[in-house]
């Protein structure tokens, strides 16, 4: 029920900060809030939402008895609502559906009748791009039987002293070979001479 009317009413002035809000483009719909517990006007009360840098600057009208969308700027057609009981709860608060970029602004909810307008709230919308997701990082599965790249660095120096080492050694047994039959070839030649002299 509404508060009692009188012949003679004045508004209560209403102490509001300018609120802020931000939503993702992806939310389904958001709720600017506006709460209003003094006297409600008897004749032609009339619930007003708008955002100033707009033209038409009417974003949703409700009076006594319905919605009134006739002036609401086309920006925001099927896309507002509030309680079929605000006038009677004193819930003027703004049911915005889809919200998009260009939604972002200052709202003000008013309240007046045929002779007075008091603002109640002023919101600040933010409207942000889809939320982004981090991706989480995906490291490459390594094989227990590969080694990683600096193990194989460091098997390459191994293969490359080892193929040094087999050279070095190729020479040694080449130059012990070389050492051996030079050595043979003297005794045969000692041996052939003692065998010559022991013919002779």
């Amino acid at each position: 029920m509404r508060p009692r009317e009188c012949a003679e009413h004045k508004f209560t002035i209403s102490q509001h900060a300018l609120a802020a809000m931000v939503v993702y483009e992806e939310t389904k719909s958001v709720l600017l809030p506006c709460q209003y517990s003094g006297f409600i006007p008897g004749k032609n009360p009339t619930v007003m939402w708008t955002r100033n840098d707009l033209d038409p600057t009417t974003v949703h009208v409700r009076r006594e008895e319905e919605d009134d969308l006739k002036g609401q700027n086309w920006h925001y057609s099927g896309r507002t609502s509030m309680r079929p009981d605000a006038l009677d709860t004193g819930d003027f608060s703004l049911t915005l559906r889809t919200p998009e970029l260009t939604d972002s602004g200052k709202y003000t909810c008013t309240i007046s009748d045929a002779r007075k307008k008091l603002k109640l709230a002023d919101i600040q919308l933010n409207v942000k791009g889809q939320q982004q997701t981090s991706t989480p990082s995906i490291r490459p599965k390594v094989n227990s039987t590969q080694r990683p790249y600096c193990y194989l660095n460091i098997t390459s120096k191994h293969q490359t002293l080892s193929r040094h080492n087999r050279r070095n050694k190729q020479r040694h047994d080449k130059d012990q070979g070389k050492t051996q039959t030079t050595n043979t070839q003297g005794d045969n030649q000692e041996n052939g001479n003692t065998w010559g002299k022991q013919v002779t």
